[in-house]
């Protein structure tokens, strides 16, 4: 499933209103994350028609012919992924297997963006550093890592210019806006909808 089809799944089952809620406090910072792991696996599990494995839990591949597990590590300095011990393995906010395929497991990352508090320079470098964690895990492990952010604020012309590093032609990313109802709720995260008033996003890439 595209990271556009996961969206408009998601917008016909699950009620945004308690993640507005909370996460337009920029105090929930601190517990966004693991929060939004535990609100969203469910609704993915059940998006996805998978099997919601845990949260917080070490990147990892079965070898079919071994049957032993690999494990990965990521690497911020080199940005490369490296195989490694269980104990210094990275890990995930969520995992999914498919039933039929359990050597293949789905992989989610979560993160949040309170745009309208804090550095915004660090901000957005701290976002892209998790978008290229995502993609280098997804390439060495060749399989589904996705990364999602609930994102809050405001977004002008002048924010599109640090969407352009998620949304390319390299990956696409698509965001739902959760004051928009109907097919033109899910959009390319270039192309959503600029407003100076502040509201919630979800990104998926």
């Amino acid at each position: 499933m595209t990271p556009q089809s996961l969206l408009l799944n998601l917008a016909k089952t699950y009620d945004f209103t308690p993640m507005i809620r909370r996460l337009s406090d920029p105090s929930s910072r601190a517990v966004a994350r693991p929060w939004l792991a535990m609100e969203l696996g469910p609704e993915l599990a059940q998006v996805l028609d998978c099997e919601l494995v845990g949260y917080h839990l070490p990147y990892q591949q079965q070898q079919q012919q071994q049957q032993q597990q690999q494990y990965f590590r990521y690497d911020v300095k080199s940005n490369q992924v490296r195989e490694c011990e269980k104990r210094l393995a990275s890990k995930a906010d969520i995992q999914l297997n498919y039933p039929l395929k359990p050597c293949r497991p789905r992989y989610f990352e979560c993160h949040y963006l309170h745009y309208t508090k804090g550095d915004r320079a660090s901000i957005w470098h701290k976002w892209h550093q998790d978008m290229a964690r995502v993609c280098a895990l997804r390439q060495a492990m060749q399989t589904e890592v996705h990364l999602l952010t609930a994102l809050w604020g405001s977004i002008t012309p002048a924010e599109c210019e640090h969407f352009k590093y998620v949304d390319n032609t390299h990956h696409a990313a698509y965001a739902l806006d959760t004051t928009v109802y109907g097919s033109s709720q899910v959009s390319r995260l270039l192309q959503v909808e600029k407003s100076t008033e502040p509201r919630l996003w979800l990104i998926a890439v």
